[in-house]
């Protein structure tokens, strides 16, 4: 079902989140680029065109195929320098996706341009 393959989509975001979140742990510098956690093969996969994530730390998955038009982010929530938890947010653009593919842990929204505090 397409609520399935969206939640692949999820799934794909939540491997570059690992690194996200061990650099934030692990570091000691005041910024972190975390830009370098973006897979090395994209991160595509059946359903996944790409995963990136930008220098904050913000994590997309892009959808492919059936799914075109879904955008899955991940924003870290930080509180004192570190994170403490994670946003899932689903963007739907375009005429074939639809935000009920979405599984609960997701909520639909615009894309996040800076951490949640």
């Amino acid at each position: 079902t397409r609520r399935a393959q969206a939640s692949e989509v999820v799934l794909a975001a939540s491997s570059a989140r690992t690194c996200v979140s061990e650099r934030n742990q692990s570091s000691t510098a005041d910024t972190i680029n975390y830009s370098t956690c973006t897979p090395d093969d994209g991160g595509a996969t059946q359903f996944v065109t790409a995963v990136t994530v930008s220098n904050v730390g913000i994590i997309r998955a892009e959808a492919a195929d059936t799914l075109e038009g879904l955008n899955v982010y991940l924003q870290p929530i930080v509180r004192d320098g570190f994170i403490t938890g994670w946003n899932c947010i689903g963007v739907v653009t375009g005429d074939t996706a639809k935000s009920t593919w979405l599984p609960s842990s997701c909520e639909a929204g615009t894309a996040p341009t800076a951490v949640a505090e």
